[in-house]
């Protein structure tokens, strides 16, 4: 985006005829607005205000009741990280180095995940590993 130099004009007048119309709109709203309007977006936001706070209530008390049978958290959960299997306990095979790599294919043969350059295929590589065995 480029600034307006010292000497332009543009600018300024594009801001202007905006405020402009942004006034001209809302004299057409208030024109148009009858009382009823208002009561009703009145009572619309009043309602609205009133469901989020009860949500928020709901949410506070469940979190105090969970506080008071679990008691406070002593400590951060420890999560078991293993590089050499996923979530479902599939075997993770890396044919690429997938912190450089643009593009990676990734598929499950056998219960097998293998993550390959979008050229390369598991089953040629699951047909490779299986034979060299």
């Amino acid at each position: 985006m480029k600034r307006a130099g010292k000497g332009s004009r543009k600018s300024p007048l594009v801001v202007l005829l905006l405020w402009v119309s942004f006034v001209g709109l809302w004299v057409r709203v208030y024109e148009i607005t009858t009382v009823k309007d208002v009561t009703d977006s009145l009572y619309y936001l009043t309602h609205l205000v009133t469901a989020y706070g009860l949500l928020v209530t709901v949410w506070v008390v469940h979190n105090i009741r969970i506080y008071r049978k679990k008691g406070p958290r002593l400590r951060t959960r420890s999560v078991v990280f293993s590089d050499t299997r996923d979530c479902l306990n599939h075997q993770i095979n890396r044919d690429v180095d997938m912190h450089r790599e643009q593009a990676i294919v990734v598929d499950v043969v056998g219960g097998e995940k293998f993550f390959l350059e979008p050229s390369g295929s598991a089953e040629t590589v699951a047909l490779v590993t299986t034979e060299t065995m």
